[in-house]
């Protein structure tokens, strides 16, 4: 693969993730004013949250590090990737 190619599966993977950040965080600033650790899908947004801001970390390490051994793993492990999209990724990076 070409480093360009790559560069560019880089940044693909890293949209993504933004994207996804993205949408989470517009969920959460319009959602009704949540009962204090009551509000189950709420709770649940601030989970999800969480999890893309550590995956975007990671992508970003990996990224800096040109890791492409490790891309399957990290695809594999992420749940803010669907499965269509997912195998799409490994087919480009392998």
């Amino acid at each position: 693969m070409s480093v360009t190619k790559l560069k560019t599966m880089w940044q693909v993977v890293e949209e993504l993730l933004l994207a996804e950040k993205q949408r989470i965080a517009n969920e959460i600033s319009f959602y009704p004013p949540p009962i204090p650790a009551c509000d189950a899908q709420f709770n649940y947004l601030l989970e999800q949250r969480a999890e893309i801001a550590e995956a975007l970390w990671q992508w970003r390490q990996l990224a800096a590090a040109g890791a492409v051994e490790e891309v399957e793993g990290f695809l594999t492990a992420v749940s803010c990737i669907s499965p269509h999209t997912r195998n799409t990724l490994l087919a480009s990076f392998n």
